[in-house]
C-alpha cells in the first residue's frame, strides 16, 4: 500500500472551500489562538487545559451570542419542565 500525501486544498470538502472569512474573523481568531497558546501550561490538568479550549472555541466561533443562547435554552427547559401535565 502507498501513501500519498493530500495537499490542503485536496483534503477539505469543496464547499468549506466558497466560505470566505471576512478580516475581523480571521484578526479575532489570531487574537484568540495567541491568548490560548499562552495560557498553556504542561504541568497543568487535562481538565485545566479542556476549560482553556471551552473558552477559545466559545470566544472564537459562538461569542457574542453563546450565553445568550445558552440562557435561553436553559429558560426554555426549566418552563417547560414545570408545566408538564398528565395526560387525561
Amino acid at each position: 500500500m502507498q501513501v500519498s500525501p493530500l495537499t490542503l486544498r485536496n483534503s477539505v470538502n469543496k464547499a468549506y472551500l466558497r466560505v470566505k472569512p471576512d478580516r475581523s474573523q480571521i484578526e479575532n481568531f489570531k487574537k484568540n489562538i495567541l491568548s490560548l497558546y499562552d495560557q498553556i501550561d504542561e504541568s497543568e490538568s487535562e481538565e485545566f487545559h479542556k476549560n482553556i479550549i471551552s473558552e477559545f472555541l466559545k470566544n472564537t466561533w459562538y461569542s457574542p451570542n453563546y450565553y445568550t443562547l445558552n440562557h435561553f435554552n436553559t429558560k426554555k427547559v426549566s418552563q417547560t419542565s414545570h408545566s408538564v401535565t398528565p395526560p387525561p
